[in-house]
């Protein structure tokens, strides 16, 4: 019966994941958000002969500081006169060989195998919760039908792949805290476990801690297992953060990594009101998304009952982490409408939210657990929507743009911006107002630069002076929202 649900899941899966890629451009031009960043720095790190991670971003020699790029914090930042991503440098050097064997096609395959492997493992993870294969099969259903999974298996994103690593992980040592296997064995998955948390800490950090969280909650069985295995927790912690903060000292000359720059801008109190903006006002709040996770407040009441079973010291590992993760890391943000940085724990929570109310509001069992799927399944629902409308007006823009795309470009808005730079080699110029636009077009003519064309987004149109616009440009289209002038000394016949 088991493997029949499973087997009813894993179809789900397919036929979701074909369905929205049926409906996405497949062009990069249809990718949107972080995915248009990773797959700049993977084309940008493929031509570079696979030997850095800085990625082209315009003449130098014109704009040392980059005062004028398209690329800037939190998203990049220049080290020695080069720009470079604050995303993981590891993902980039695995999709490398994919992308070069594949195509554009191949950004979709790392995505959604981790997402197909992530659903055995936590099926693995969940036959650990002993006698619970009912509540077991409806959170696989959860995962697949009204969580991230789906999004984020047809995106150029490590999350998947994340949720993979920390799944085996806690899977692996759940068993071995069970069994006594031969030394052979034993380090074979020490090995692996090793592997895994090393990828973790260097693809998300904060999915590394929640990992070592998920460790402590094994090891709080009790007190003898705690100390016995308290040296093994120290090489977990050890290892993988001697890999991240040589790696990243190597490539970034930053040991802390490049994701971290701009943490230390927050006061405490920023940080502690980024804990009630995630539960509760921002867009990925568990307020909306999963309302039926305020139930649980009964399992914390009966805590020292349930302590003994692990689902339960999984649960506090996971509530452990929603609150530190604001604090630790504030800046994290993200314009999905589900809940992205909280995407490996989803399950757990779910399982919690299922066990509780099997528990404690048996009497509303049918009528809360339809609220869970109804509501959270909406949130999945409006963001392929969203995602898909957005792909595929992004990739309508730019058609209509790429026959005024040339060597230079200037544009007033950031996301128009790196729609024209489409991983493509172009010199690219950020000038969101007139005084800007006045002093570098200076600089183009002083470094004899005379061929180029401006694109304005039609709400910016205000920042500049009409009689500035017709004084040193032409106008020549529109592609939908986007105003295109030419120098008049430009030699391109559009």
């Amino acid at each position: 019966m088991v493997d029949f649900v499973l087997k009813k899941i894993i179809l789900t899966y397919f036929l979701l994941v074909i369905l929205i890629l049926s409906f996405i451009p497949q062009t990069p031009a249809g990718l949107v958000q972080d995915s248009v960043y990773k797959y700049f720095q993977t084309k940008d790190f493929i031509s570079s002969g696979e030997k850095n991670f800085y990625i082209f971003n315009h003449n130098y020699e014109i704009d040392p500081e980059n005062k004028y790029g398209i690329f800037r914090p939190p998203f990049a930042h220049v080290i020695q006169e080069r720009v470079y991503m604050t995303f993981p440098w590891i993902w980039t050097l695995i999709n490398s060989f994919l992308l070069k064997i594949f195509g554009f096609f191949g950004i979709y395959i790392l995505p959604f195998l981790s997402g197909l492997i992530s659903i055995f493992l936590l099926r693995e993870v969940l036959t650990k919760f002993r006698s619970l294969n009912d509540i077991s099969n409806l959170t696989l259903w959860f995962y697949v039908t009204c969580s991230s999974l789906i999004i984020y298996s047809v995106w150029f994103y490590e999350a998947t792949l994340c949720n993979s690593l920390v799944y085996g992980f806690l899977l692996i040592e759940l068993k071995m805290s069970e069994e006594r296997p031969v030394l052979k064995k034993r380090i074979f998955f020490l090995l692996v476990s090793l592997v895994f948390l090393t990828l973790l800490v260097s693809l998300r950090t904060e999915v590394f801690f929640l990992a070592i969280l998920f460790f402590l909650a094994i090891l709080l069985k009790d007190k003898e297992t705690l100390i016995n295995k308290s040296g093994l927790l120290l090489l977990f912690v050890f290892v993988p953060s001697l890999f991240y903060f040589y790696t990243n000292d190597l490539i970034w000359k930053n040991p802390m990594g490049l994701r971290f720059l701009v943490t230390h801008q927050y006061t405490l109190e920023d940080r502690i009101l980024r804990v009630f903006d995630y539960l509760i006002y921002e867009k990925y709040s568990f307020l909306f998304y999963l309302p039926t996770f305020y139930l649980t407040y009964r399992l914390i009441k009966n805590w020292k009952s349930l302590f003994g079973f692990l689902f339960f010291r999984i649960f506090l590992a996971c509530l452990i982490f929603i609150i530190l993760i604001p604090i630790v890391s504030p800046q994290q943000q993200g314009s999905d409408i589900m809940p992205r940085f909280y995407f490996p724990i989803i399950p757990f929570l779910v399982f919690s939210i299922l066990f509780s109310i099997e528990s404690y509001f048996a009497k509303y069992k049918r009528l809360l657990t339809n609220l869970l799927f109804v509501q959270s399944g909406l949130f999945l629902l409006v963001t392929v929507i969203v995602y898909i409308i957005f792909s595929i007006r992004m990739n309508d823009t730019y058609d209509k743009l790429k026959p005024f795309i040339g060597k230079t470009n200037l544009v007033s808005n950031l996301g128009y911006g790196q729609l024209i730079q489409n991983a493509e080699e172009r010199d690219l110029y950020f000038v969101p107002r007139e005084s800007s636009l006045t002093f570098f077009l200076k600089k183009l003519k002083q470094n004899n630069v005379f061929d180029f064309h401006l694109f304005i987004w039609q709400p910016e149109l205000k920042n500049y002076s009409t009689l500035t616009l017709e004084k040193d440009l032409q106008f020549v289209s529109k592609a939908n929202d986007i105003l295109i002038y030419r120098s008049r000394d430009n030699k391109h016949k559009n």
